[in-house]
């Protein structure tokens, strides 16, 4: 949802959008945002949400900033020591 608010963008892809508005949920102890249990949603005869999982679970970590240096990869005598290009570790 925050990510959402601060201008993240999903797919407009119907069969997602399907999946995202199917799920019902309440509100259980302390508050906190309880979704349906996939046997329940079985129950009910939807199908399991693939494709929206796959979305939650790209939520799971948070990105981190890219506060990685600009290396000099020419610089490192061995293969091994040189940092990781995504990474930077």
């Amino acid at each position: 949802k925050e990510w959402l608010e601060a201008g993240g963008d999903i797919p407009n892809d119907p069969e997602l959008i399907a999946e995202l508005t199917s799920v019902q949920y309440e509100y259980a102890v302390g508050d906190k945002l309880q979704l349906e249990k996939k046997e329940d949603m079985k129950a009910r005869g939807s199908k399991s949400p693939d494709i929206g999982d796959a979305l939650a679970i790209s939520m799971a970590m948070p990105v981190a900033n890219d506060n990685r240096q600009d290396y000099d990869y020419d610089d490192y005598e061995h293969e091994s020591t040189k940092p990781n290009k995504v990474t930077g570790y």
